[in-house]
Formats: structure tokens, C-alpha cells, sequence
């Protein structure tokens, strides 16, 4: 049985509505994810490959990638931040990791992933999260 016709725009919106819920959802799920981060290798722009803890958040309505390297076996850790400019739309293969390409204020740094489900789900989040900071 078909809904009368005067219903359907309730119904589309209510759709519509559910759609942007189940996307809030997944952003704050995805947001959260990448602020915790994850141990990578990552090659900088210097073209320099380095094993650092790499996490990404929002701040100052940016997208800011933070590197964190524990010296003297976690007694001393430092870390550096980088304003994320954009990402490359895909995930290269490069001697068995999957690489993402990430233009900051700086040049290009790569992460360098072992999984390519984890890679795209990095992209798509980071992708995310600079369309949500560049239309705020």
C-alpha cells in the first residue's frame, strides 16, 4: 500500500534526517579515531623515513597533523604539528604499504600503511574532516 501522497516529503525528509545522523555518527567515530592515532612509518618532505606516532584533530578551524617520536625510551617525547592543506584522493601501493600522500604547509608528508582498508578509511575520514573545516 502506498503512502498518500502528502506523506512523502515527511517521509523523504525523515530519511533524509537519518542519513545525516548515521553521517554525524561515523564523522565523530572517524574524528576520534584519527586523534588517538596510530604508529607509522612515514616518509617527510625531506624524502627522510622515519617509524613516529602520527595523529590528526581540528584546531583553530584547521586540520593539523601532529608527529610524536618518544626518545630514551619514552622518557623524552617531542612532537611537531603541521596544518593539513589536502589529501591525495587515493591510496598508492609502494613495496607492499599503502601509501597516503599528505600536502601540508611544508611540502608533502607520506604515511606509509600495511593495510589498505585502513588506508582508505584514513583517507576518507581525513577527507571528511577538511570539507567540514573548510566549509565552517
Amino acid at each position: 500500500m502506498m503512502p498518500p501522497s502528502y506523506a512523502l516529503p515527511g517521509l523523504r525528509g525523515a530519511a533524509r534526517l537519518k542519513s545525516r545522523a548515521t553521517a554525524d555518527t561515523y564523522s565523530l567515530r572517524s574524528q576520534k579515531m584519527l586523534k588517538v592515532g596510530v604508529q607509522l612509518s612515514i616518509i617527510m618532505p625531506s624524502g627522510h623515513k622515519e617509524h613516529q606516532w602520527v595523529s590528526i584533530y581540528p584546531k583553530h578551524k584547521q586540520l593539523i597533523l601532529r608527529l610524536r617520536k618518544k626518545h630514551l625510551k619514552g622518557l623524552l617525547p617531542t612532537s611537531k604539528e603541521y596544518k593539513i592543506i589536502y589529501v591525495m584522493d587515493k591510496s598508492e601501493e609502494a613495496q607492499g604499504k599503502y601509501l597516503i600522500s599528505l600536502k601540508i604547509n611544508d611540502g608533502n608528508i607520506k604515511l606509509l600503511f600495511a593495510d589498505k582498508k585502513q588506508s582508505s578509511v584514513w583517507i576518507s575520514s581525513i577527507s571528511n574532516l577538511l570539507q567540514m573545516h573548510n566549509t565552517c
